[in-house]
């Protein structure tokens, strides 16, 4: 029964199956025309009953589900002679068994709209599909639920014997038009060949003419519009002999006559040359015979002319190759082709979504394999041509010096390249060994030596004193297991007495403390807290964590680089980093490259320096904006008898998503998201800004006007201004959620290791706190 369904019960003195006719359809469920016709509005849900016209039987996917499509159609579509498609993703088990005119109650299936296909239902985990056998249907008003098929464990338990959805089956099947309908042998017929699904999949290396095959290519360029047709250029990184040959000064060809690209002279887009160089940036694919020139035809023109632009990578099917009008080149169409099952036009085009990743890992691999491909050609390319340039600045360099010093000189000049090169070398080598020498000295002077068994000991008790002297950050929690320590002692002594009291008057005073600072929280700015959540001061979250350890059979104690926990605290911000908003978001580079395990885009730049536009198109490069500062937080109270602590927070993309309710853009020039961040952050900070911006400007003022301070000045103006900038900031304190974590830092190479010439490279943790789960109420 669909969710929220409610049938009318038999009347009063009828039993099961004598009810009256029921000819109309139920409430809940909806006519097929409707959603043909567009009443039913795209994603919502919808509940149907139809009889099937075709079926195509399940198939493997490239997960781990079947599948399966069914053709549909009611007294509603019968005379127009059309149907709904129902296409079902399940795993094989639990995929429906559909024989010739069966019925079909469907129930929560998604309406969807596919490329250009008309509007059709999908199955998704809430949708409940139930079979009447066809020949087992009775006529009315004898119910028809003892044709119903077993159901899947997918399907759960079928409608109640007492419900309305019965009686209408007997009445639909009985009263619907079945001549669209195929009998038995047809039915199966089709659903036979409904398996025969060949993959036509190829590389452009292996196409010929006369082969209809799918590809998965990148744009090599914008397409041309024609009248009723798209001229498209698209490689997959692999060489076929029969196509053109596209080199580096061929490609201006493809602007002149009957390309609509200007004239060959450049009257109407600039100057010839500049007009060239202008074009080749357009194009982003390979040179030499690794791009086909693909003509496509309605409907495909159509998604090609709108959403295709250079760089796209494209998966497109049944296209035929075949040679061009020259008779020489080979060449792929795309024309259009009708569906068997709702007569209109397929289209064959769809666009890989790189920009919107692969969470879930589901990435075609063959499009991976065509990407790794693009990338070592983007590698090669950036090689050769750095090359080129290397070789044409060095002749330029001995034409321009001879030409200088005269023909008399010309012969000695070039003797004096040829070597210089040579001497050059060798003095790079002796200042790298130098330079060598002397980072090996400082690291070695700077660097404290490994911990070993023999000073493990002795250095992890002084580290354990030290940490006992110089912290006594309590909490709450401790207090409460040293008091419950005490309690659980039968008798207690007058010294136990005492602490007893000392613990209880200490808890009372840090109660007091978190409970003054909740008085005066701003309520503009809320956190992911948890009833029953501990307040932590920024002192306990700097306090160093010890692990138990044994080495050499002694017990130590050996400090944490860092600890993973989450703290709420009470807190205002005091600083932040950096100084101006406009440099709180970033931006950085993003390729195709990143769906790959082995992409190296941490050191290997496709793009080249960025003055080959063309490179970075063919690479995919775009650049994103995320959010990146940090800001300086402070305790709203201290505990009785210590000082306030501060710390430094990261404020990462999604976080600051989150604090200020913004995507980051280009704030340089967004005006607009600029003042609203400088708005809700003044929610945050209060005047900070202003304080911080007006103490840079008097810094300013000091400097190009007193003298040069020395260290020991500088150091006590710089705690004094610090002092005064607390004093000066007005906001109010209040609740966030901190997490502390270890990050890798950068490849240390030991002294040791250095002196003894070895390639052993290890590294060190750094413990870092970041902001989460915190948000400005605007």
């Amino acid at each position: 029964m669909p969710p929220g369904g409610s049938f009318r019960k038999p009347a009063p003195g009828l039993g099961v199956g004598q009810a009256p006719i029921v000819s109309q359809l139920p409430p809940t469920f909806t006519p097929l025309r409707d959603i043909m016709d567009g009443k039913v509005s795209q994603g919502s849900m919808a509940n149907v009953v139809g009889l099937v016209k075709d079926c195509r039987l399940p198939i493997p996917t490239r997960g781990t589900d079947y599948k399966s499509a069914i053709t549909l159609f009611d007294i509603s579509t019968q005379d127009d002679h059309d149907g709904v498609e129902f296409t079902v993703f399940r795993p094989e088990s639990d995929m429906p068994q559909i024989s010739a005119r069966d019925v079909v109650v469907i129930t929560q299936a998604k309406v969807q709209k596919f490329r250009l296909d008309p509007l059709s239902l999908i199955a998704n985990y809430t949708t409940k599909i139930f079979v009447y056998t066809a020949s087992k249907i009775p006529r009315p008003p004898i119910s028809a639920r003892l044709a119903l098929k077993p159901s899947t464990m997918k399907d759960g338990v079928p409608p109640a014997a007492d419900q309305p959805i019965h009686h209408y089956v007997s009445f639909f099947y009985h009263a619907v038009d079945k001549d669209d309908a195929p009998d038995e042998a047809e039915f199966q017929a089709r659903a036979a060949m409904s398996l025969n699904v060949k993959d036509k999949f190829s590389l452009l290396k292996d196409v010929y003419n006369e082969k209809f095959c799918d590809l998965i290519v990148q744009v090599a360029r914008d397409p041309f519009e024609l009248i009723d047709k798209v001229t498209l250029y698209a490689s997959d990184y692999t060489e076929n002999d029969g196509f053109f040959n596209y080199t580096w000064d061929g490609v201006d060809s493809l602007r002149g006559a009957n390309y609509g690209y200007g004239d060959p002279y450049g009257y109407t887009s600039g100057a010839g040359e500049d007009a060239g160089s202008s074009f080749k940036k357009t194009w982003v694919g390979p040179y030499g015979k690794k791009t086909i020139q693909l003509t496509c035809y309605e409907p495909h023109a159509s998604i090609i002319r709108t959403d295709v632009k250079a760089g796209m990578w494209l998966s497109l099917r049944n296209v035929q190759i075949k040679h061009g009008h020259d008779g020489q080149n080979l060449e792929g169409f795309m024309r259009e082709e009708r569906s068997s099952h709702h007569g209109a036009s397929k289209v064959n085009v769809d666009i890989f979504d790189i920009d919107g990743g692969f969470p879930d890992g589901s990435v075609d691999t063959r499009l991976k394999e065509a990407i790794r491909r693009c990338r070592d050609y983007q590698k090669k390319k950036k090689s050769q041509i750095k090359e080129i340039k290397s070789g044409g600045d060095e002749r330029t360099k001995l034409i321009k010096s001879a030409e200088d010093a005269g023909a008399k000189r010309k012969a000695a000049l070039l003797k004096m390249v040829q070597e210089e090169p040579s001497v050059a070398t060798s003095k790079t080598a002796a200042k790298n060994t130098a330079s060598a020498k002397r980072k090996a000295v400082v690291m070695e002077e700077t660097r404290d030596p490994p911990v070993t068994a023999a000073t493990n000991t002795t250095t992890t008790k002084a580290a354990t004193t030290k940490a006992t002297t110089t912290t006594n950050n309590t909490t709450i929690e401790d207090l409460d297991a040293a008091i419950q320590q005490l309690e659980s002692k039968p008798e207690l002594g007058c010294k136990e007495h005492r602490r007893m009291n000392r613990l209880m008057d200490e808890k009372k005073d840090l109660e007091k403390v978190q409970k003054d600072a909740l008085l005066s929280l701003n309520e503009l700015v809320t956190c992911e807290q948890r009833r029953g959540t501990p307040i932590k001061f920024i002192g306990n979250m700097l306090e160093t964590v010890y692990y138990n350890t044994t080495i050499e059979g002694h017990s130590v104690e050996l400090p944490c680089p860092f600890t993973c926990a989450n703290y709420m605290a009470s807190v205002r911000v005091v600083d932040f980093n950096p100084r101006s908003l406009e440099d709180f978001a970033i931006s950085r580079k993003v390729t195709d490259f990143a769906c790959l395990s082995d992409n190296e885009s941490d050191t290997e730049d496709p793009s080249g320096d960025g003055s080959d536009d063309d490179d970075a198109a063919g690479a995919g490069v775009r650049r994103v904006w995320e959010w990146r500062f940090e800001l300086q937080l402070e305790d709203a109270t201290a505990p009785p008898g210590k000082k306030k602590k501060r710390l430094w927070v990261v404020v990462d993309n999604p976080e600051a998503q989150c604090l200020t309710d913004l995507d980051a853009v280009d704030l340089r020039r967004n005006a607009q998201v600029l003042a609203q961040l400088r708005e809700r952050l003044f929610t945050l900070w209060g005047n900070l800004e202003e304080v911080k911006t007006a103490e840079e400007a008097a810094a300013k003022r000091r400097r190009l006007r007193d003298k040069p301070l020395d260290s020991d000045d500088e150091a006590e103006k710089t705690q004094a201004a610090a002092a005064a900038d607390s004093d000066a900031v007005s906001n109010k304190p209040f609740l966030c959620c901190i997490k502390q974590f270890g990050v890798r830092a950068k490849n240390i190479r030991s002294s040791s290791a250095a002196a003894a010439g070895e390639e052993k490279e290890w590294k060190e943790w750094e413990r870092v706190f970041a902001l989460f789960g915190t948000r400005i109420c605007v």
